[in-house]
């Protein structure tokens, strides 16, 4: 399936991380270190999306009535807060001390069809100066 105007949607999905993950309150040097790590973001992980087909490996451990397109804790995370979904991927900015949260509930998720899920810590000024960035994938 081929989108309508695809190249406009790539750039207005970015165009929105950009204005969400890059910290308004920090300095110029890191608007644009947020601004290079957004771009390897969407080099790794793909291009912004709004959400996930609900049997995407990301969303995919829950309950099958009631499917879930977002990552959250009825998938099994815990601790995502100010979130950006990629294709393959997303990125969450918890505040202080709570990256470690996110990485262990990362690690017992069990994930269908023989995919993997990992969990890194991202070392970067991403939406605010008190969080801590985890990339997931």
């Amino acid at each position: 399936m081929v989108v309508f105007r695809e190249d406009e949607a790539r750039e207005r999905g970015f165009e929105r991380a950009r204005r969400y993950l890059a910290p308004r309150e920090g300095t110029r040097g890191e608007r644009e270190q947020a601004l290079r790590v957004l771009h390897d973001l969407v080099d790794k992980l793909g291009p912004v999306v709004d959400a996930y087909p609900s049997w995407h490996p990301l969303v995919g451990q829950h309950d099958g009535r009631n499917p879930i397109q977002t990552p959250d804790e009825q998938c099994g995370y815990l601790g995502l807060d100010h979130t950006i979904h990629f294709a393959h991927g997303f990125v969450t900015c918890p505040y202080r001390g709570g990256a470690e949260q996110v990485i262990t509930s990362v690690a017992r998720i069990n994930v269908p069809h023989g995919a993997s899920l990992s969990a890194d810590p991202i070392d970067a000024p991403l939406y605010n100066s008190g969080t801590e960035p985890v990339i997931v994938r």
